[in-house]
């Protein structure tokens, strides 16, 4: 594994967390697990949730879907304090184009780390080109890959899978 984006303060991908293999190039230089999930600090994802600081008002204080969503929140801090931790990687979305982020899967379990204090989450990246909207509409935040990918006939190439170490945004 490449230690170049290693530090004391970065945690291991707990070998409980689901792994998804890059098939090209997304992994870390010289991971020969080809792995694309990496830990992330839970403060600095906060900026890309869907929700991104609106959760109160969206789901208000009271009603049928803030209870579901409390529920489901309860059900992650649970798992968490069970020792079962945080199985399935948040999904973070991303569009070179348009050079944004915005978490597309993982809300609740975000947010139930962030009650819960952890540190650091598990994420994998994936390169989209749709995210014009959530931009418009302020929901994410910028976020720019940091590893230059070559692809055919020198074009740059963004790989459908990438480790979020390959943003230094995204690095503890």
């Amino acid at each position: 594994m490449s230690l170049l984006w290693k530090t004391a303060s970065t945690p291991e991908v707990p070998d409980s967390v689901e792994h998804y293999m890059s098939g090209g190039i997304g992994h870390l230089e010289g991971d020969d697990s080809r792995s694309v999930v990496g830990m992330v600090p839970v403060k600095t994802l906060e900026k890309y949730r869907e929700h991104n600081g609106t959760w109160e008002k969206t789901y208000g204080g009271e009603g049928l879907a803030h209870d579901a969503e409390r529920r489901r929140i309860e059900s992650i801090k649970d798992d968490i304090r069970n020792g079962s931790g945080i199985k399935t990687p948040l999904m973070l979305d991303y569009d070179h184009k348009n050079q944004w982020g915005s978490l597309g899967e993982g809300n609740h379990r975000l947010r139930a780390a962030a009650e819960m204090g952890l540190s650091h989450v598990p994420v994998r990246i994936y390169g989209r080109a749709d995210l014009e909207d959530n931009k418009s509409e302020g929901t994410g935040a910028p976020l720019s890959m940091t590893t230059h990918f070559k692809g055919g006939m020198g074009e740059r190439y963004i790989p459908p899978a990438i480790h979020p170490h390959h943003f230094e945004a995204l690095k503890p």
